[in-house]
């Protein structure tokens, strides 16, 4: 039996010319990190124009 593995590591650096929301399509998550939370009146996220990511993922087939 053969076991297959293989890991990728990469950065990205993202900038744009406009403030721009970095978030999941039709989700902002709350000021305490969890989507459940309900967002208090007064708030907004913060709108960035750059943001650093640093990826890491690892597959394994048996």
């Amino acid at each position: 039996m053969q076991i297959w593995r293989m890991a990728t590591f990469g950065f990205n650096k993202i900038k744009t010319s406009r403030q721009y929301l970095f978030s999941t399509a039709f989700i902002i998550t709350s000021p305490t990190g969890y989507t459940t939370t309900p967002i208090p009146s007064g708030w907004a996220p913060d709108l960035v124009q750059t943001e650093n990511r640093l990826i890491f993922a690892v597959l394994f087939r048996l």
